[in-house]
Parts: structure tokens; C-alpha cells; sequence
């Protein structure tokens, strides 16, 4: 595919008596009506300059967005603005743009976020993203072992078939079970971990779950734990089931008791700080190829620190069960189809990241592509638990790593490095594509897990049927656009995020804690009608930068716009950039 980069150019004009729907896409210098866009697609549009007929008091949003299908892939641009013949940009209007209209007062007594994952914000998720991509060398590594062809069978995947090398994992209550945890900081080849003591607390039809004896608060957990074993097998099996696929798919090579294995352990809070919970590839091959592994499907997880973590602690961790579950289904198909690779990082984080978001629409009752408020999603979260008591949490995180994504918005990309990218951005992206494309919510990311030959981007267009520049610039321009003074909605299905109001989400939850000062986190730059040049250096692949163009009252004319290269010179036909407008207020 060749690298390029889209231009997305938003325009919204000022309130009127033009209200009418009109068709989405009206053509370039045309008057657009409310919730009409215009997209700039075709490679025709290389280096031309577009014409935006300019109304008084109205308000143009600009997005630019990279889409090379390299990670190393960035690129530079200039915006040039430039009025046409005969056209006035008006007097220049102030004020804060790209913010809801109406801000709710801030809360009385605002909170200040101190979740587990907010307390370690760079340490956890960075090793939890290099231990999924050291897994993915590993799996490289264990289809070379296998031979030229990747194992077609789970009869193929064991050492010999018939060996029992698995860890043994008592399914009795109070036994105590020597178990390795991969030391995830440093070990690339399943050599270097410990070895720690864990008492079998629980046991479900689909679950065990072992205590580390060293833990804090060990022996006094039991309660919950049933609660969440039962939980596990009512709820959070039959979610990553259905949506993704088997967490047991291994059985019995690598699921001797017939069960998912949950260890609960210190080691994590203090070697691994910050990581709430992982799953490690090592625990997929035989022994004899992995001695740190366990042959087991296995996650492992935090503890509560002290009683004073207990009850923040119960409430996160059963969403993180739902997601590292995904990761075991994800690992287990991949090998039982015999997959030439595990999935991209930053694909296989944004599924995880929806299993639990899914998963938690048990408590919530919000519906996929509901558009569901503050009050359904966030709200629902403790410490707020708005909708009642026994509430997990789980939203709260997601959107805590999507505010973390906008708020740098042009320093970040969907398929990024970052821990706010894979977490918040890639989560959101792949949310939208499913939002627009699946006819099955389930059916489509089943498919997308199943694939076992396309990987990232070309496994979404595999399945969504449209290309990764067509959804990333349509997911900039909803993540933009949608709701941008409610009740306001573009007219192109498209341009929506369909199962948040994201705006509103944000807005609340900046009046509700102090660690959120921006009501809306994705702040465009500003610009005036007229003659501009703005240089933007840097964009990654797939990351953008957002612009809002204003006029004044006496505004008429055309504004003519081009993208032009880092240095203002002209397009060439390689660079494949795109305009796109739509009009919102």
C-alpha cells in the first residue's frame, strides 16, 4: 500500500435558520448545509486547491491525518489559506471553541483519580506493551522450532501429545501449588522468573483461583474470590466466548484441569509496578521449550497492597479478568489455527480493552451503538457509583487513556507505541470500526481474532470491508465532529461515534475530577479566515492534528484551502493527501 497522508477539513457554519438535512456530500466551493461532508478523496485531488464557501459567523474544523502503513512512517505539511476574489473573512470572532455549549457546574467535591493504574501512569503499561510484543518474538520463535509450517492442530501444538510437563494445579481448596511467574521486566527466551507459593482459593466449572501466600492480605480474600469465580463463570467466560473465542480452545495440553487459571500475587506490585494484571506467551509452549512457562492457560493479577486498597482493588480487578481472559482466547486461537503471527500490539490491546468494555455492559446496561451519556458508562464507575453499590470499575480507565490520547492528539497515532494510544486511542478506533462496519458485534471481532494471516490494519479492512484510509480519516472526523454542540450530529452516519456520547462522557468527568482540567480533551488549534500558512512537522502514521477556522459576522466569498508539503511547496501525486468538510453547528 503506498504511504500517504489525508487531510480532513471540517467546516462548520454558524447557526441560522438552515436546518434541513441535506445530502452528505455536495461537492467542492458548494454551501454546505448543516451535517453535510465533503470528502476529498480520490488521488485527483492530489495538490489542488479546494474552494470553501465562506458564510458570516461560521466555524471551519481542519483535521490531518497520516495514514502510511508504516510505524515509522511520519510527515510533515503546511496548511495554506489564501481568500478568493471579491471574499471577506469578516471581523474575527473570539471565544473557546470545539467545547459543549452548556458546562456543567464543577462537582463540590471533585475527586482526584488515584486507580491503580493512575497511581504507576508510565511504568505498568509500557512493560505490559514490551511483554506482548517479546510474545510475539516468542511465537516467531516457536513456529520455527515446529518447522517451515506453522501447526495446523491443537495435536500439533503439544511437545509430544501424550507427556503431562503442565504445572500441576490442585483443584482441592487449601493446597498449596508451586507455580512460576515470568519476570516480565528482562526474560525474552522463558528462562528467568520465580517460583511462588500459591494456595488454591477457589474453584469454578471455568476457573481456579490461586492465592500467593506472601500476599498482604492472604486468607482473607476467600469471600470475594467466590464471588468473582462465580462471577467468572456466569459472566466473564460467556462474554470473551462469544465475542472472541475459547479461552480453553488448548484443552487438554495446556488446560489440564479444565480451567482458566487466575494466580493473585505481590510479585506483581513489586516487581512489575503498575501492571494489574498479564498473560504470557511462555505458558503456551511445552516446558521443555519454555521452563518459566507453566503449560497452563493462565493470567496473572495484582493484590490489594492493604485493607485500605481492598475495596478500590475488588472493584478493578474484575474487569481485569474480562481482558486478560481476551488475551488467553486471543493466544489460543492463534495457535490452534496455526496463525503465521500473534496479532499487532496495538490490535490485540484495543480488543482486550473492548472485552472488558463489553463485558461491563453486564452492570451498566448501556447497548452497543446506544450512544450512552456519562450517566451509563463513567458514572456507573466507583468511587462515583452513581447507578448504585457493586459496580466494577472499568470505564473510568478506558476513558482515563483516551483523555490521555487527545489531549496530545498530534504527537499520538491509533496504532502507536504508547500506552494511552493502545489503551485509549486504538480502543476508540477499533470500537468506531466495528460501530460502522459489524452487522454482528460478536460475529465481526470473532472474525477479526480468527484471522490467522492478516494482522493490524489490513486485518480491519479484511473484515470491515473499507481501507485503513477511508476509517482513519472517518474516525478523526467523528472523534472531532460528533456532538460538537449537542444536540448536533453529522448527517453521514460515518462521522458518529455511535456508542458514546463522547462529549458529554468527557464533560462530566472533567466537573468530576481534578485530574481531568479539560472538559473536552482533543483541543484543535485556532485559525482566522484569511490568508495562513501553519506548519505542522512530525505526524505519526496514523495520528493527525485538528484545526478550528473561524469567520467573523460580515464573512462571504471563497476561502480557498490547500495542503501543501513540511517546506509549502506543492503536492506531487505520491504524497496522497485528502480534504474532507462537514459542516456541524
Amino acid at each position: 500500500m503506498r504511504s500517504h497522508l489525508v487531510i480532513l477539513a471540517l467546516l462548520l457554519v454558524g447557526c441560522g435558520s438552515d436546518n434541513a438535512v441535506a445530502p452528505s456530500s455536495p461537492g467542492s466551493g458548494a454551501m454546505l448545509s448543516v451535517g453535510q461532508a465533503d470528502l476529498f478523496s480520490n488521488p485527483s485531488s492530489v495538490g489542488a486547491t479546494q474552494t470553501l464557501q465562506l458564510s458570516p459567523n461560521a466555524t471551519y474544523v481542519i483535521a490531518v491525518v497520516n495514514t502510511s502503513n508504516t510505524e515509522s512512517g511520519q510527515a510533515d505539511f503546511t496548511l495554506h489559506g489564501q481568500l478568493g476574489a471579491a471574499a471577506s473573512a469578516g471581523a474575527e470572532v473570539s471565544g473557546v471553541l470545539g467545547l459543549a455549549a452548556a458546562q456543567p457546574p464543577l462537582g463540590t467535591n471533585r475527586r482526584t483519580q488515584t486507580t491503580f493504574l493512575q497511581r504507576h501512569p508510565v511504568v505498568g503499561p509500557d512493560l505490559h506493551l514490551q511483554l506482548l510484543e517479546r510474545d510475539r518474538r516468542l511465537y516467531e520463535r516457536h513456529l520455527r522450532r515446529q518447522g517451515a509450517a506453522a501447526p495446523s492442530t491443537r495435536d500439533q501444538v503439544a511437545a509430544s501429545g501424550t507427556v503431562p510437563t503442565a504445572t500441576p494445579i490442585s483443584l482441592t481448596v487449601g493446597d498449596i501449588n508451586q507455580v512460576s511467574i515470568r519476570d516480565i521486566r528482562v526474560d525474552t527466551d522463558c528462562t528467568q522468573g520465580v517460583t511462588v507459593s500459591a494456595r488454591t482459593a477457589y474453584v469454578s466449572n471455568k476457573l481456579v483461583i490461586l492465592e500467593d501466600v506472601n500476599s498482604p492480605l492472604a486468607g482473607q480474600e476467600d469471600a470475594f474470590f467466590a464471588k468473582m469465580g462465580g462471577e467468572y463463570d456466569a459472566l466473564t467466560y460467556p462474554e470473551v466466548l462469544t465475542n472472541f473465542a475459547d479461552p480453553l480452545a488448548l484443552l487438554p495440553s495446556y488446560a489440564p484441569t479444565g480451567r482458566v487459571i487466575a494466580l493473585f500475587s505481590p510479585v506483581l506490585n513489586e516487581q512489575f509496578s503498575g501492571v494489574a494484571g498479564f498473560v504470557s506467551a511462555c505458558d503456551f509452549f511445552p516446558r521443555s521449550e519454555a521452563p518459566i512457562g507453566n503449560q497452563q492457560l493462565i493470567f496473572y493479577d495484582f493484590v490489594a497492597d492493604n485493607s485500605g486498597d481492598e475495596a478500590e482493588w475488588q472493584a478493578y480487578i474484575r474487569s481485569v479478568a474480562a481482558h486478560e481472559s481476551k488475551h488467553v482466547a486471543s493466544y489460543s486461537k492463534h495457535i490452534t489455527d496455526g496463525a503465521s503471527d500473534f496479532e499487532e500490539i496495538w490490535l490485540e490491546e484495543a480488543t482486550a480493552q473492548m472485552s472488558a468494555e463489553i463485558w461491563d455492559r453486564n452492570f451498566t446496561h448501556a447497548q452497543w451503538k446506544g450512544d450512552a451519556t456519562f450517566a451509563r458508562t463513567v458514572g456507573c464507575d466507583p468511587p462515583l457509583a452513581e447507578c448504585g453499590s457493586g459496580y466494577p470499575q472499568d470505564l473510568l480507565q478506558h476513558f482515563a487513556f483516551l483523555y490521555d490520547y487527545l489531549s496530545v492528539f498530534e504527537t499520538e497515532s491509533p496504532t502507536g507505541q504508547t500506552f494511552e494510544a493502545r489503551y485509549g486511542g486504538a480502543w476508540s478506533f477499533v470500537r468506531w470500526v466495528t460501530d460502522q462496519y459489524a452487522t454482528s458485534e460478536s460475529g465481526f471481532l470473532q472474525s477479526v481474532i480468527g484471522d490467522p494471516v492478516n494482522f493490524g490494519l489490513s486485518n480491519l479492512q479484511a473484515h470491515s470491508g473499507h481501507a485503513p484510509e477511508e476509517v482513519l480519516l472517518d474516525w478523526v472526523l467523528a472523534t472531532a465532529a460528533d456532538h460538537y454542540t449537542p444536540p448536533f450530529r453529522p448527517s453521514d452516519l460515518a462521522l458518529q461515534l455511535p456508542s458514546w456520547d463522547q462529549r458529554d462522557i468527557f464533560l462530566n468527568i472533567h466537573a468530576d475530577y481534578l485530574d481531568f482540567p479539560l472538559a473536552y480533551p482533543l483541543q484543535p488549534r485556532t485559525i482566522a479566515a484569511g490568508n495562513f500558512d501553519v506548519v505542522v512537522q512530525g505526524i505519526l502514521a496514523g495520528g493527525g492534528s485538528v484545526f478550528v477556522l473561524t469567520t467573523g459576522s460580515g464573512a462571504s466569498g471563497p476561502q480557498l484551502l490547500e495542503v501543501r508539503d513540511g517546506s509549502g511547496k506543492t503536492l506531487t501525486s505520491e504524497s496522497g493527501f485528502r480534504l474532507g468538510i462537514v459542516r456541524v453547528d
